[in-house]
């Protein structure tokens, strides 16, 4: 389909939105606040090279992301990474 060609998408706010991880062309995601990506759902997303995940305590571990270049994450109230 076109979406696995997608190279950008802001999902924040969008608590709908989860399974991502067919879009294998993706290299910069927002899932930020109310959005239903976890960790889980960027598994096999090895073109990700921004990630913001600004308020979303879903994203716990982001290792796996070795084409990751920047990562904004603050969870309002919690700790750093």
């Amino acid at each position: 389909t076109k979406l696995t060609k997608m190279r950008k998408l802001i999902a924040c706010d969008k608590p709908k939105i989860k399974k991502i991880n067919h879009l294998l062309n993706l290299e910069r995601l927002n899932c930020s606040n109310d959005c239903g990506v976890s960790d889980e759902n960027l598994i096999g997303l090895n073109n990700l090279r921004i990630l913001d995940a600004y308020n979303n305590d879903k994203i716990e571990n982001v290792e796996h992301l070795e084409s990751l270049e920047e990562f904004n994450y603050y969870i309002v109230g919690g700790p750093f990474f």
